[in-house]
């Protein structure tokens, strides 16, 4: 009975496994279908082609620039945030990408080697930008897995957790606890003194984020 127990925990952990990498958007195209893609689509591999696209959640076209080769580190005057920035952005409720769009297009950049801590204007990181752009924990999560650090600051001073306690998106704040974020005793005093009294989730997730500190 012990073998057949330590067996079906065996097969429900491998299924486990394979469901979690299934969960993981990888490219459809090989290069050379990229390439014919961008052909008949008019779409060179500059940069800056992915702002529209990537905001509006066009899987088909990023995926084939990304496949082609397009340069996932470049930011101009015309695009100052990077691919995957541009990414964690575009789920802002209400407007741009689908959740699921945004999932793939993070798995692509991801995949492909971008920096899911590369610090752009004001030192905005991709999980910071998500955080700010009422992200769901899915996103939240989807970016910590990807290498995404808890600790990194805007100039500001701002972490993603006081960025989501900040703009309310109290989802991702609790997301960002249990994946070990928490705020200084100093933070945590501004939020409560703050006038925050007609919001007790938000005074809940202040007080579990400092309870360690």
């Amino acid at each position: 009975m012990r073998v057949l127990y330590l067996l079906a925990m065996l097969v429900i952990g491998c299924a486990a496994a394979n469901a979690q990498t299934e969960d993981v958007y990888k490219p459809k195209m090989n290069k050379a279908e990229a390439v014919a893609y961008l052909k008949a689509n008019h779409l060179g591999l500059e940069p800056t082609n992915l702002v529209s696209l990537v905001l509006s959640g066009n899987v088909e076209s990023v995926e084939a620039l990304v496949v082609a080769g397009v340069d996932l580190k470049s930011t101009s005057e015309m695009m100052p945030r990077s691919p995957l920035e541009l990414a964690a952005g575009s789920c802002r409720q209400g407007a741009y990408a689908k959740t699921a769009d945004t999932l793939r297009m993070i798995d692509l950049f991801l995949g492909a080697g971008a920096d899911p801590n590369h610090e752009g204007m004001v030192g905005l990181t991709s999980l910071i930008i998500a955080a700010q752009q009422q992200c769901p924990p899915v996103v939240i999560k989807r970016l910590l897995a990807g290498g995404a650090k808890l600790e990194k600051r805007t100039t500001q001073g701002y972490t993603a957790l006081s960025m989501a306690l900040v703009v309310a998106n109290l989802d991702a704040a609790e997301t960002l606890i249990e994946a070990g974020a928490r705020l200084s005793p100093e933070a945590a005093k501004k939020f409560l003194n703050g006038t925050h009294d007609d919001n007790p989730r938000l005074i809940e997730l202040v007080k579990r984020a400092t309870a360690e500190n």
